[in-house]
Formats: structure tokens, sequence, C-alpha cells
């Protein structure tokens, strides 16, 4: 979200642009067309369409930039899932460090609910053993540029707090963004098959 004052600067020099044009055409119109004057002698009717093409191009523009936006953080929320998941299996507690928000809580698939420390804990775990991981049906929700919800399927074989875990389970994670970095602000996990 960087680029993000660059172009409402972009957008504001071009509504800026766009007036001048239009007064421009205005100007243009009312010496070249010799039309029955309105209003006053002032030909309005003129100028209130050029006024509208004008505020509909603009709109436009908005629209598309918004829904451009809308993508790029649904694909920077499914990479973070994949990194989440990747770190989750090495047992990296810095990447979770990083990119869990005040505040996180966890729902896990054997009912345990789990704050920050709690996970970061559990990933410094050298007894926490991975066998295999895989995350798929990843789909993002985004609510305007600082909250998205993830949800996916995730299969795993592992040793977790002492006992053997091989699963399905079907999670959802709520991200936010706070200063410019993604943060899972919560997750929940339920299971679907396994043990």
């Amino acid at each position: 979200m960087k680029w993000l004052p660059y172009l409402q600067t972009l957008i504001v020099e071009l509504w800026s642009l766009s007036l001048s044009f239009l007064r421009r055409l205005e100007a243009k119109l009312q010496k070249e067309v010799k039309s029955l004057p309105l209003y006053g002698g002032h030909n309005t009717l003129t100028t209130r369409i050029a006024i509208a093409i004008g505020l509909l191009c603009c709109l436009a523009l908005c629209l598309n930039l918004n829904a451009q936006a809308g993508g790029d953080i649904a694909d920077q929320i499914k990479q973070l899932q994949q990194d989440s998941r990747d770190a989750q299996m090495k047992n990296d507690s810095s990447w979770a460090q990083q990119h869990l928000a005040d505040g996180f809580v966890a729902g896990n698939s054997w009912g345990d609910w789990q704050t920050k420390e709690d996970f970061i804990k559990d990933l410094q775990n050298k007894t926490n053993k991975w066998k295999s991981g895989n995350i798929s049906d990843v789909k993002v929700t985004t609510f305007g540029p600082n909250a998205a919800v993830s949800h996916y399927t995730f299969t795993y074989d592992a040793e977790l707090q002492g006992k053997h875990r091989a699963r399905t389970v079907i999670c959802s994670d709520t991200w936010l963004n706070d200063s410019g970095t993604w943060k899972t602000a919560s997750t929940h996990c339920s299971l679907v098959k396994g043990q």
C-alpha cells in the first residue's frame, strides 16, 4: 500500500486536468456553436454535458483502480497464507512474531485456544515434527484495503504436542493491514477427516 498516496495524487492531477480540459472545451464550444442562449446567455446545457462526461470518466477510472487494488490484496494474502503454513511446518517462530497481530488467537482442530504467545512457544517447541503438509483451495475475500479473510483446506501429518495427528482440516484466517504489514488476527481450523 506504499503506492496509495501516489495513486491519490494521480487521481487529483487527472481531475484537475479534466476540469481544465472541460473549461477549454466549454470556451471553444461557446465560440463555435451558435445555438439559442439558455439561462441568461450561457450555453449551460453544453457545459453540463461536458462536466457529466468528465465525471463519468473519473468515476470509471476510480472503480477500475479500486478493483485492481482488491485483486492485489487477495494475491498478497494468498502468498502470505502459503508462507504462514511453510513457516509453521519449519517451526519458524520469527515469521509468526512478525505476522501475528497483537491479540491474535488461534482455535485449533483438537479443541484448544492459543494466544500469540502460546502459538509462538508451540513453534519453538522442538518436539513438534511435521512430516507433510499441503494447503489447497485458498480463497480470499477483502473488506476494503485493510481487512481480508482467507479460507482453505490444510492436509497434514505431524507430531504435535506429543500426539500424532494426520488429518484434513478446513481453516479461516482473518488478516489486518497494520501500517502496511499484513498480520493474522485470528485463525480457526475444524476437523474434516483424520485423527
